[in-house]
């Protein structure tokens, strides 16, 4: 598949979530994608979320943990199969 139809689909992928999380009160900052696609935050939490399609790659889970944030955040894989359900992944 060419790169800028996977941009693409990451791109509608991390809308999808995006839009959950507002859904579900939550503030949404973007991230420049190195690690983290967006932060989504609440009063209480801070979850880091990554986004992937297709499936969820070891290389995904290692940068994930070798990433130590605050204790009052998550690190989650957000994973868009390809059924357009998505997959989702906590990281320790």
């Amino acid at each position: 598949m060419a790169e800028e139809a996977i941009k693409q689909q990451i791109r509608r992928a991390s809308k999808a979530v995006i839009d959950k999380f507002m859904q579900m009160q939550y503030q949404i900052i973007p991230s420049e994608n190195s690690i983290f696609c967006f932060l989504a935050v609440r009063k209480n939490e801070i979850r880091m979320i990554r986004v992937t399609i297709g499936s969820i790659c070891d290389k995904d889970i290692q940068e994930l943990e070798s990433f130590q944030p605050p204790t009052v955040c998550s690190k989650e894989i957000w994973c868009r199969r390809n059924n357009g359900k998505f997959e989702i992944k906590e990281v320790i």
